[in-house]
């Protein structure tokens, strides 16, 4: 927010140099960026008036000015566009500053000129402006241009947290330094125009939850040509805001003094009613920048007969705007709620000071004042006549008025110190909460234009920053620290990261929002996605569900920067919408991609399936975890044949790996396959405490199978029937072979493996060894349906 230190001053007596107030305000909590010069140093600058134009006699394109100063009639050569008899300017006497340079008399094309008219440029006041700067008849002739256009100035620049949007106004500013250096502000009255014409538009709110305060005044008979006046310009320059014409002028001076957004429609061209609601059937819309936008159903819309007229609270339609034929307008002032405009204005690549004031919160209570401020002003500057005014309100949906206690002692023990009753309630007067004392505590109002302000400890926080953070006192921070439990069950989450850094990942850290493309793109269930009703962009628009697209980007970022090798894990926080709330899930995700070759100079093969599933199968045994089960599975974004659900031995799924999908590695232009694995991170840290066994006295028996099966069974499944035989004489399991091909039917396979058996209390004898291997072959056969390969 940029506002003229000249404008705010305006409200007091004795008030603060430039810098003090920007001391003062930073130590209240709203930072100063920057503070700026409001136009060059200048010295003997005066208003003249032009009494006469002649043509050069050597140049088409240079005049020669007769300009009065009230002091002498001097000639002047100049160049601008703009010279026109009767129009007062700004006068360089000989001798005057500028910026430093001192102006002389001097010959130009053999005519000699009295020192120099001047225009804004040379002032360093409008950057887009061309030609002398025009003054209004307010301007007496001779007098010092510094002092009559309130030069010099600063223009100061202060950082607003996106909670205070009650200070994106110069109102706000002087409500809130009145509170800091405790000296009232200068009232400011505005006076109403009654009503000449009975002209009125119907007005209709649809949508009353968006928008329950609709406020319009047709004003008829309008010289929209009429200038700007000076003051107006100059304030609007200094808030960082170009003029455009009168009407707009004004709309955006009472935006920037009241803090009040509003838009002025040519009155000509609209057909009533006048509809505030969301748009429908996907309807387009060409804005005042000329751009073209198509409609979302949640995108809120100021609409009439014919169809829509501009996309409320951010910008007008070309339609209906203004334009140098215009001779009636319709201006309208309007409470839009927060969530109905936040996003909308990212989400079409505008950035306007209408949407970031009603994103943020715009008075409730303000509407009234505004409009008639407006009318007031465009009445005095372009002439017309005002109607009758329309107000629509639906009450059902205005925000009350919140109420919340201050208690002494809280305030006190939180700030470490004691503050007079008298200081406080000061304070929170001031401040607008007409606090009200009750048993030691203050009941207070929160007033409509603070939207950040809900408990206590708000109000406490408002005190503490009104007395100055730099007077509470310092107290020294205590506590007992224990030792914490160290469980011998489990892993913490920094030995994982240790584990993977080891087998040579590096990890990486990404954004939490994700963008609804790239998300359904990884996301079998899309429903479960948490969209952003206030995205930071429109890039961002959604919480991720999984890890993977994150990675995704990540690879495809350093692919683009010759980064051919990459191996890379992230743990975080993904978000899903279960049963009406949100879950969040501690993650791990692995992304694999290129030559083992670029790691290891020992080995020259491509990544694969098996080196991903290594990794996890060695982080299980890190903490004497129960082993992880792989089960074959289809999805949209795996290879087929290459996408196992993960499992843990009670059957709970836990996560996915597998190949990328083809079809998005020629998407994302990845050069190899890519391995991707998203999988839970808390059951991966969790397992068994380690426990001494001693080493038998007897020795081991080593026993060769190999059996026929089903091509589908899986290895996982044969392993579980041998141990769920629950024989402690039964070691160890050990496949060393898979056979297809001649002997063996096209949809079976064979199976060879070696289990280890050991005797519990001597040396197992042949026969118990042959009772065991038959209990194998048989639990085989009758649940699996495998035979001995003959």
């Amino acid at each position: 927010m940029k506002f003229s230190y000249n404008w705010v001053s305006s409200f007091f007596y004795n008030f603060p140099d430039a810098d003090g107030l920007c001391e003062l305000l930073t130590m209240a909590g709203l930072e100063v960026d920057g503070i700026n010069p409001a136009s060059f140093d200048f010295s003997g600058l005066v208003v003249a008036k032009i009494l006469d134009v002649y043509s050069h006699p050597n140049s088409d394109k240079l005049k020669i000015c007769s300009i009065d100063d009230s002091e002498a009639v001097n000639s002047v050569v100049c160049g601008a566009p703009n010279t026109f008899v009767g129009t007062k300017v700004i006068y360089a006497r000989p001798g005057a500053i500028i910026d430093g340079k001192e102006i002389k008399t001097v010959s130009i094309k053999g005519v000699k000129s009295q020192g120099m008219l001047i225009g804004a440029e040379e002032l360093g006041l409008f950057d887009d402006c061309c030609g002398l700067l025009e003054l209004h008849d307010g301007f007496e002739l001779g007098v010092d241009f510094k002092e009559s256009s309130l030069l010099p100035d600063s223009i100061i620049d202060v950082d607003l947290t996106p909670n205070r949007s009650d200070c994106l106004s110069i109102r706000g500013l002087v409500r809130e330094i009145s509170t800091i250096i405790d000296k009232p502000a200068i009232e400011t009255n505005f006076r109403s125009c009654s009503a000449t014409f009975s002209s009125k538009l119907k007005v209709e709110l649809s949508a009353p939850d968006a928008c329950p305060i609709y406020i319009g005044l047709p004003i008829e008979n309008l010289d929209i040509n009429a200038p700007t006046p000076f003051w107006i310009a100059e304030r609007l320059r200094r808030s960082g805001i170009r003029t455009i014409n009168a009407i707009v002028d004004v709309t955006n001076y009472v935006m920037i003094e009241l803090g009040q957004p509003m838009h002025a429609f040519d009155y000509q061209k609209l057909v009533a009613p006048i509809d505030i609601g969301y748009s429908k059937s996907k309807r387009k819309l060409k804005l005042l920048d000329g751009r073209v936008v198509e409609l979302e159903d949640d995108v809120l819309l100021i609409s009439d007969k014919k169809g829509p007229l501009a996309l409320a609270g951010i910008m007008g339609g070309e339609e209906s705007a203004i334009s140098s034929q215009t001779e009636s307008i319709f201006l309208e002032a309007a409470y839009f709620d927060p969530i109905a405009i936040s996003g909308r204005a990212r989400r079409y690549g505008l950035a306007t000071d209408a949407s970031s004031r009603f994103e943020r919160g715009v008075d409730f209570q303000i509407q009234d004042r505004a409009i008639e401020r407006a009318a007031e002003l465009i009445i005095d500057i372009c002439g017309g006549s005002r109607g009758i005014l329309t107000k629509e309100v639906n009450l059902d949906f205005i925000p009350t008025l919140k109420k919340v206690t201050l208690r002494s002692e809280k305030l006190n023990q939180q700030l470490a110190m004691e503050l007079e009753y008298e200081e406080v309630e000061r304070i929170l007067s001031s401040l607008g909460f007409n606090p009200q004392m009750v048993q030691e505590a203050w009941s207070c109002v929160i007033p409509s234009w603070r939207f950040d302000l809900s408990i206590e400890q708000d109000l406490v926080e408002e005190i503490a920053r009104i007395v100055g953070y730099d007077k509470i006192p310092t107290t020294s921070v205590s506590k007992s620290i224990g030792i914490s439990d160290v469980s011998d069950s489990g892993i913490d989450e920094n030995s994982l990261k240790y584990y993977l850094v080891d087998h040579g990942l590096q990890e990486v850290i990404t954004y939490s929002f994700i963008s609804n493309d790239l998300q359904k793109k990884f996301l079998e269930l899309k429903e479960h996605a948490v969209k952003l009703i206030n995205p930071i962009s429109s890039d961002m628009n959604e919480m991720r569900c999984s890890l993977v697209p994150g990675l995704i980007e990540t690879a495809v970022y350093n692919i683009n920067r010759q980064q051919s090798s990459i191996r890379i894990f992230e743990t975080g926080q993904c978000f899903e919408k279960e049963n009406g709330g949100i879950t969040q899930i501690d993650r791990l995700g692995i992304l694999l991609m290129n030559d083992v070759s670029k790691v290891s100079w020992c080995e020259d093969r491509k990544i694969d399936f098996f080196d991903l599933k290594g990794i996890l199968e060695g982080i299980s045994s890190m903490n004497r975890g129960e082993k992880l089960k792989f089960q074959p599975m289809d999805s949209q974004w795996f290879s087929i044949g290459q996408c196992a659900q993960i499992k843990k031995l009670d059957g709970r799924a836990i996560g996915v790996m597998g190949s990328l999908h083809p079809r998005l590695v020629r998407e994302f232009n990845f050069p190899n396959e890519v391995f991707l694995a998203d999988i839970q991170l808390q059951p991966l840290l969790f397992g068994e405490v380690p426990s001494f066994e001693p080493i038998s006295k007897y020795p081991d028996v080593t026993r060769d199978l190999s059996i026929v099966i089903d091509e589908q069974i899986l290895w996982d499944e044969v392993r579980d029937v041998i141990k769920n035989i629950s024989d402690p004489r039964i070691v160890e399991i050990c496949l060393f072979d898979i056979f297809r091909g001649p002997g063996i039917n096209p949809d079976q396979k064979s199976l060879s493996f070696s289990v280890r058996l050991r005797g519990l209390g001597g040396t197992l004898e042949e026969n118990e060894i042959k009772q065991l291997v038959d209990l194998i072959v048989e639990r085989l056969g009758e649940i699996l349906n495998a035979c001995l390969r003959g």
